[in-house]
This record gives structure tokens, C-alpha cells and sequence, in this order.
């Protein structure tokens, strides 16, 4: 009787979560954890239910969280995690929980654990670049080095370059704060060779812009200057369609070329590099509008985002 009481009440509780209908589903779930103490997922369900409740207060105008509801996710989901639930989304569910209210510390211990104990690699990765990089947010620099390195060796061979790369443009912070940009410098270059041409060009950004920084971080201007400048040029010369693609342009220019001619007194180089970037943001503009004006109607989900 008390099985079949269960069912029913998970039954009706995740009907309620699909309808948006959060009271009753935390309910029915609270029912079925009256009868079985720890059956983890009703909790799972209560955490789910009171995350709800927290998006809806958060689409508020006046975005009030009731910080009650917060625990009580947080605390439910938490629990349903301690029993075993383990799939992805229940993780990250609690993740980005602790990661929206500042509680970086659990965020950090939460998919670091994950990333000891699932077996689904590519999540198992994802989880514990994200831990690490969050690392840095408590301060534990050194922690963030060491468990990056167990990460790389726990999953050799088993996620790709490209893969590898992000974890350490993520872990960039902590290598920087402990001393070992060199080997940081060493280790990506290695990997963007492996990677090669089919680098994509948000990650190519994302990784050159890193690398010019470790080398103004270095006094290496002259380095940082040619990083930006080749990656401008392969920009320019690539055919690879991007709305952003101008914009990387821009921030490479501000971000790198302009600091570093400022150390070496380039004058006329920066004055050269300032008309340069006018032009190209007029391009983003108008390239941008362009291609907002190209989405159609049924696009709208896509016109959204992009805005």
C-alpha cells in the first residue's frame, strides 16, 4: 500500500512540475517523503519544486528571492544528491543554485565530487573544469593547479585537445597566481598545434586572448603584440561565418595591442591601432544589424537570444 501510495504521489508531483504548478508538486513529493524517509527521489522532487518557485520569483519585476525557498532547494536537492541521484541535471540544477547566491565554496565541492564519481566522461570533465575555475573565486590557487593536473591525467586520452585547451584557458587565473604561466605557455601551445585548423574561432579568441595576456603579464609586449596581430589577420583572411567576428577584432585591439604599444611608447602605432578599431566597430554594427534584419519570423526564439 505504502508503494503504491508513493507512485501515485511521484506520479501527480512530476505531472505538477511539468505544469508549472509548484505548490502542489512539492505536495505530493512532501507526501511521498513522509512515507519513505529516504527515498531520494522525492527530495529531488521537493528541490525541483522549490527551484521552480525561485524562477518564477526571479521573472518578478521586483526579483525578491525568498531566501526560505533558497535553502529549501538547495537543502532537498542536496540530500537527493547524498542518496544517489546523480544524473547530470539534478547536479547542475544544484550547482547553478549555489553559483547564482555566491556560495562558491559548495559549488566548488559539489562538482569536484561529481567529478570523482561519475562515470559519464564528458560531464565528469565539464564539472570539474568548472569546479576549478571556480576555484579561484574562494581563493585556492594552488588547489586549482594541483586538481587540474589530476584532471588531465584521470581522463588521458579520453577527452579531445580541444577539450583540454578549455580547461586550461579556464584554469589561466590560478597558473598565473602560483608562478607557472611558462608551462601554462608550453602546455597550450602543444595543444592548439594538435587542434590545428579545425579550432573554431570563438575558442581561438578565447585562447589567443589568454595567451596575449600571460605574455603582458610577463613584460613579453613584443610577444603579446604579435599574438593579437596574427590573430587579427587570420580574423580578416578567415571565411569562417561568426556574428562576433568583428567584435574579436576589437577587443584583441583594445585589449592587447593598445596596452602593449602604450609600454613601448608607440605613439603613431596606437593612434594607427584607435582608426583602425573605429572602422572595424562600424563594421560590427552594421554586420550585427544585418544579420538580426535576415532572422525570420520563425527565427523569433533565435532573434531573442541573439538580442
Amino acid at each position: 500500500f505504502s508503494e503504491q501510495v508513493i507512485a501515485e504521489a511521484m506520479k501527480r508531483g512530476q505531472q505538477y512540475l511539468a505544469d508549472g504548478r509548484w505548490k502542489e508538486a512539492r505536495e505530493q513529493f512532501q507526501r511521498a517523503a513522509d512515507i519513505q524517509q529516504d527515498y531520494a527521489p522525492a527530495y529531488q522532487g521537493l528541490g525541483m519544486a522549490a527551484k521552480g518557485m525561485i524562477d518564477a520569483q526571479l521573472d518578478n519585476p521586483h526579483r525578491k528571492v525568498d531566501r526560505k525557498m533558497l535553502e529549501e532547494a538547495c537543502t532537498e536537492i542536496s540530500r537527493a544528491y547524498r542518496l544517489g541521484v546523480r544524473d547530470a541535471k539534478t547536479v547542475w540544477t544544484l550547482a547553478n543554485l549555489y553559483l547564482q547566491f555566491e556560495r562558491y565554496e559548495e559549488y566548488v565541492d559539489l562538482l569536484w565530487d561529481f567529478a570523482q564519481t561519475s562515470s559519464d566522461v564528458k560531464e565528469v570533465f565539464k564539472a570539474g573544469r568548472e569546479s576549478i575555475f571556480k576555484m579561484g573565486y574562494i581563493p585556492d590557487y594552488e588547489r586549482a593547479v594541483r586538481s587540474h593536473q589530476t584532471l588531465l591525467e584521470k581522463f588521458k586520452g579520453q577527452v579531445t585537445p580541444t577539450d583540454q585547451l578549455d580547461s586550461y584557458i579556464s584554469a589561466v587565473g590560478a597558473y598565473r597566481e602560483i608562478g607557472c604561466l611558462d608551462d601554462w605557455l608550453k602546455q597550450t601551445e602543444s595543444l592548439a598545434e594538435q587542434i590545428g585548423d579545425e579550432m573554431l574561432m570563438a575558442q581561438r579568441f578565447f585562447y589567443i586572448r589568454e595567451r596575449a595576456l600571460v605574455f603582458r603579464r610577463l613584460e613579453r609586449y613584443p610577444d603579446a603584440i604579435r599574438t593579437a596581430e596574427e590573430f587579427i589577420h587570420w580574423v580578416r583572411n578567415s571565411e569562417e561565418l561568426h556574428p562576433h567576428k568583428q567584435r574579436f577584432i576589437i577587443e584583441m585591439q583594445g585589449l592587447m595591442l593598445l596596452p602593449a604599444y602604450h609600454q613601448l611608447g608607440e605613439r603613431q602605432k596606437i593612434e594607427a591601432v584607435l582608426a583602425d578599431a573605429g572602422e572595424t566597430l562600424q563594421r560590427y554594427h552594421t554586420e550585427w544589424e544585418s544579420m538580426i534584419a535576415s532572422i525570420t519570423d520563425e527565427s523569433e526564439a533565435t532573434r531573442q537570444r541573439l538580442n
